[in-house]
């Protein structure tokens, strides 16, 4: 079908590019471009969540190291001789990863130590469940006031696991400090080109 100038219609150069096998790519780039923003909304969202949490599961744990120490030690599943050395560092790695995490730099390797960090929270919690062990978490020292581990701390560190491998596997830079350096790299942000 030609168009009152000459041309063809819309209707027309759709039915044409579909039947010699031509995809619109501007339509495919769209929907692209909005499923890797939203992905990248999802991954902030779960940068900022996770990151915040063990941020301030911190807190407490580098403020009272000794109180730690005790809780850690409560556990029994690792030698008394390695408890101190890991009370004192275990804070500082959630720190650490925390923030990174948040501003966005090294996340997969930061989400990488957290889903690792998970893992034995998961496991020395469970032990002490089959255990009947009646205990603390110390999971977030002060600020959780005196909560006992049970199934739902299990349930809450497998669905945080899950999060931290979400961003090992499938992480989007959006908003983030990564994505930033990219962009100066690439003259993006500066305007390299004239």
């Amino acid at each position: 079908m030609v168009g009152h100038n000459g041309s063809q219609t819309n209707a027309q150069l759709r039915k044409d590019r579909k039947a010699t096998g031509e995809i619109t790519v501007g339509l495919i780039h769209n929907t692209d471009t909005t499923k890797k923003r939203f992905w990248g909304l999802f991954c902030l969202i779960l940068r900022f969540g996770l990151g915040g949490i063990f941020v301030f599961a911190s807190l407490d744990k580098i403020l009272d190291p000794i109180t730690f120490t005790d809780v850690v030690m409560n556990y029994k599943v690792l030698p008394n001789s390695v408890v101190p050395i890991f009370s004192v560092v275990l804070p500082w790695l959630e720190f650490i990863t925390g923030m990174l995490l948040i501003i966005g730099y090294a996340v997969e390797s930061a989400s990488a130590v957290i889903a690792l960090m998970l893992v034995a929270f998961i496991f020395g919690i469970t032990v002490n469940l089959f255990r009947g062990v009646e205990m603390v978490c110390g999971c977030f020292g002060f600020f959780e006031g005196g909560q006992k581990i049970g199934w739902h701390t299990v349930l809450r560190d497998v669905a945080m696991l899950f999060c931290a491998l979400i961003l090992v596997i499938a992480y989007n830079p959006f908003a983030s400090i990564e994505a930033l350096f990219s962009k100066l790299r690439q003259g993006e942000v500066i305007g390299n080109e004239k």
